[in-house]
């Protein structure tokens, strides 16, 4: 079993996202994990799940692979989903963030990054991403240091993207440049 995220939705309680066992909880008041279902789906079919952060509403956002993005409640069972068809233009969901309280960027394999929620996102910042737009995006995780969430992709690197300045820091590129970016802790 690869553990690929994990996140804690409420205290005492924390979630794995897998790539073959969909999602794991485990409490601090039991001594095993119980693998959650989410999706309800049979013989662990789309139970590929890549990651998955909390939100700052207490909910959990998951990438679920070729499902989307799934909006998860404290207790893992499905508040909402964002299918890849109609959201993500049919490209896989690997990484997520929050970067404005409710709305969430989304990292695709190949299809750069895409953006959930009720924040009007500038043309400039879309172009300022568009050098993303045919990467496959690993990692995004939201700066706890300075405003700003990191980006790790495969082929442009390593970036920060400042939401709320729209400003996109590519001054690691000449050193992460066709550097295969796939963790920033």
């Amino acid at each position: 079993m690869f553990i690929t995220g994990a996140a804690s939705p409420i205290p005492g309680v924390l979630s794995f996202s897998t790539l073959e066992s969909g999602v794991l909880m485990y409490a601090e008041n039991k001594p095993l994990f119980d693998v959650v279902n989410p999706l309800g789906e049979q013989n662990g079919e789309y139970q590929i799940f890549k990651s998955m952060v909390k939100m700052r509403d207490g909910r959990i956002a998951a990438c679920a692979w070729n499902h989307g993005v799934v909006i998860l409640s404290g207790d893992l069972k499905v508040v909402r989903t964002y299918p890849i068809s109609s959201v993500f233009d049919g490209y896989n969901a690997q990484s997520i963030t929050e970067f404005i309280p409710g709305n969430l960027m989304v990292g695709t394999v190949g299809g750069g990054v895409r953006f959930i929620g009720n924040v009007n996102i500038s043309d400039k910042v879309r172009g300022l991403l568009g050098v993303l737009q045919n990467d496959n995006v690993w990692t995004l995780v939201a700066s706890q240091y300075k405003r700003g969430i990191w980006i790790g992709t495969q082929q442009v690197g390593l970036l920060r993207f400042d939401p709320l300045k729209e400003q996109v820091d590519r001054r690691f590129g000449a050193t992460f440049r066709n550097m295969d970016v796939r963790a920033i802790m």
